[in-house]
């Protein structure tokens, strides 16, 4: 296996050597190519919430897929023979759609051209795209460099002309290579989201939460000692929508599964929607989307002020808490007063709405796509 993807790399750097050989010929204007594939959350707020507007424009673009999130994970918690057979069919279909590259106009790269593989170091098939375009944009949302190899991250940012990210923090880090940074906010459909429509209470405050089962168990650990301690001054109730099933003694937890029917429905009837994370590097690059989802529902937000949306304001669309006690006069003032939540809830919804749509977003996208190198 190691040795189709080391001849992969030989056939690579052959076609690099020799690529102005191969004509180019811009008929097209947009190849995407993908870092999360179809079925992921990266996929559809990143790359597929903007075909129907490029197809309204008569844009012609053409997306690289490999294969669908779901096979992919299922090829990866298999043994490390089936590993490699998925890295080498994934390279090798990458080599195919990149000599397409030479055919548009633009190109936008998500993350890297490599999903995936753990031993990619040099970075060749961005080397490869370099030599076939010449506007090329590659998309980072979130603190790749906590998993990346550092020269790598480099490498891949001399061989382009943009870099769009989704947050100040990570654009800070990009600004030491020369590679002109923009800042692309997350769009929002907002279409499938239910606004919250009373905010009077109705017995116990509920507090929402949902993620991950990892993401439950981090969020957790942060919040257990001011949940605790929360018990001594309000009624509440723990709301969590998850596979998780932690459990903390004496705090009321109520945990549902996802699903898309009920989720918005569940989140638009709490009270107060809560974001609790530790402060490290890796999440500070993140785009808290539970925040953009709390704000999408007009649902007043607490949150640690790490990995928010740029256009958050602490005491305006948004409360950040940055300790214990914090936490817990912030939760005790948002509950015990029904016209603050009213009025985070529902800045934080125009808010969104404002910076946050799929349009406004679509066109700066369009904008970074069309932007000369």
């Amino acid at each position: 296996m190691k040795l189709s993807i080391g001849l992969a790399y030989f056939s690579i750097s052959i076609l690099t050597i020799f690529s102005f050989l191969i004509p180019k010929k811009k008929k097209y204007d947009l190849i995407i190519f993908p870092y999360a594939q179809k079925g992921s959350n990266g996929y559809t707020v990143r790359i597929s919430c903007y075909f129907e507007y490029l197809e309204k424009d008569n844009i012609k673009y053409y997306v690289c897929d490999i294969f669908s999130e779901s096979y992919i994970l299922k090829e990866l918690s298999k043994n490390k023979s089936s590993h490699y057979f998925l890295y080498q069919q994934i390279i090798w279909k990458r080599i195919c759609q990149i000599l397409k590259a030479k055919n548009y106009k633009s190109a936008f790269v998500q993350r890297g051209l490599f999903p995936y593989y753990p031993d990619y170091k040099n970075a060749s098939l961005e080397k490869l795209l370099r030599r076939l375009n010449s506007n090329i944009t590659i998309d980072f949302w979130d603190s790749v460099w906590c998993h990346s190899n550092s020269k790598l991250l480099k490498i891949t940012t001399e061989n382009c002309d943009k870099i769009s990210v989704v947050n100040n923090y990570i654009k800070e880090y990009f600004d030491k290579f020369s590679t002109k940074k923009i800042i692309f906010p997350i769009g929002i459909d907002f279409s499938k989201y239910k606004v919250k429509s009373s905010y009077s209470t109705k017995g116990k405050i509920t507090l929402f939460y949902t993620g991950l089962p990892g993401n439950v168990e981090h969020f957790l650990n942060v919040m257990k000692n001011i949940l605790k301690r929360l018990n001594d001054f309000i009624n509440f109730k723990l709301i969590i929508v998850s596979r998780a099933r932690y459990l903390i003694h004496g705090i009321d937890i109520e945990y549902h599964d996802f699903d898309e029917s009920t989720f918005f429905e569940i989140m638009a009837n709490s009270d107060i929607g809560i974001y609790a994370v530790e402060d490290n590097d890796e999440m500070r690059g993140k785009m808290a989307m539970k925040v953009l989802d709390y704000m999408s529902s007009g649902l007043p937000c607490i949150a640690t002020p790490i990995g928010i949306t740029p256009y958050a304001v602490n005491m305006e669309n948004i409360y950040f808490a940055t300790s214990e006690q914090e936490w817990i006069d912030l939760l005790i003032l948002l509950s015990e007063n029904e016209k603050l939540r009213k009025n985070i809830g529902i800045n934080g919804r125009n808010t969104v709405e404002k910076n946050h749509s799929i349009r406004n977003s679509y066109i700066l996208f369009k904008k970074i796509i069309n932007e000369p190198s």
